[in-house]
């Protein structure tokens, strides 16, 4: 076993095929097969479920997953750290964000504090919350921008501050061409699709439910992605809701949250322990910039 091959099977997930998985990896994809048929041979197990038409992590798969995605980070982690030690000159942030933050409006921060600071290195590493927040504590990462989950605390990082608001939108099949907006309470009979807890979606989704008093249908099931979660929907297996950044372009129907005549809404926040002049500046550019731009993205 070795990081290439490990990066291959990472891919193969990411991109839900071999020959994109490939391209992702700048290799052949005889090269990325036979990487994750040595894997496949060295664990005993497959790794995914392949069809002409799709392809699918393993029940296998799905279990060792978050242990090749933790090896990967360390990998990162470890030559960011290398890489920082070298350039003492320059200045390097170790940015995490979770993945239901909008990535599109991340580049756009990023692109804007690097005009203004050419010197400073913006690292950015993509995890899930409980992942993030433990390389937060143990001072891999400088600060980290997630999502407002109720119970994500630490003693040893500073309380998460506001950075900016996203809308929920509902994904269900042939019930949104004529409506303008969805309220909670009339979803109590749907199935509520949902994604695995890890990424904060979920435990949102249960923790609104919660507030209207009644009990919901959670679907049985996971999506191991927002795009699969959303395609499920589409396709009449139950009802996802998803921030509007996260909804695949080809879906054009959704629909607005409301409960009690508000838009529902995510709040996302920033987190650090790094308390260095560096980082809290770019956290005081964040926080001044992220409204305006999230602003920006949802007019367009």
């Amino acid at each position: 076993m070795n990081i290439k091959q490990l990066k291959f099977a990472k891919a193969v997930v990411e991109n839900e095929s071999f020959s994109l998985a490939a391209k992702q990896c700048f290799v052949s994809q005889p090269t990325l097969s036979n990487g994750i048929q040595a894997l496949e041979n060295e664990f005993g197990f497959v790794l995914f479920k392949r069809t002409t038409r799709s392809v699918q992590l393993s029940s296998f798969g799905a279990e060792v997953l978050p242990f090749i995605t933790s090896i990967l980070n360390a990998e990162k982690a470890l030559f960011d750290h290398i890489e920082k030690s070298k350039n003492v000159e320059k200045s390097i942030i170790r940015l995490g964000v979770s993945p239901l933050v909008n990535n599109e409006m991340i580049l756009l921060i990023i692109a804007a504090y690097k005009k203004i600071n050419a010197r400073c290195e913006i690292l950015v590493n993509e995890n899930n919350l409980d992942d993030l927040q433990r390389e937060l504590d143990n001072e891999l990462l400088d600060i980290i921008f997630v999502p407002n989950v109720p119970g994500m605390k630490s003693k040893k990082v500073n309380e998460g501050v506001f950075l900016y608001e996203e809308a929920l939108h509902v994904i269900m099949k042939n019930s949104l061409f004529n409506e303008e907006k969805i309220t909670l309470s009339s979803l109590g009979d749907e199935t509520i699709l949902m994604v695995p807890d890890s990424c904060g979606l979920s435990v949102i989704t249960r923790g609104m439910f919660k507030t209207t008093g009644k009990i919901f249908k959670e679907y049985g099931g996971k999506a191991n992605s927002y795009h699969v979660l959303a395609n499920w929907a589409y396709s009449g297996l139950g009802v996802a809701l998803l921030p509007k950044s996260k909804i695949p372009d080809h879906i054009k129907d959704s629909v607005t949250l409301f409960k009690n005549g508000n838009v529902v809404k995510i709040k996302y926040e920033a987190r650090w322990s790094d308390h260095s002049i560096i980082t809290q500046e770019f956290l005081n550019f964040s926080q001044e910039h992220l409204v305006n731009i999230s602003g920006g993205l949802v007019k367009n």
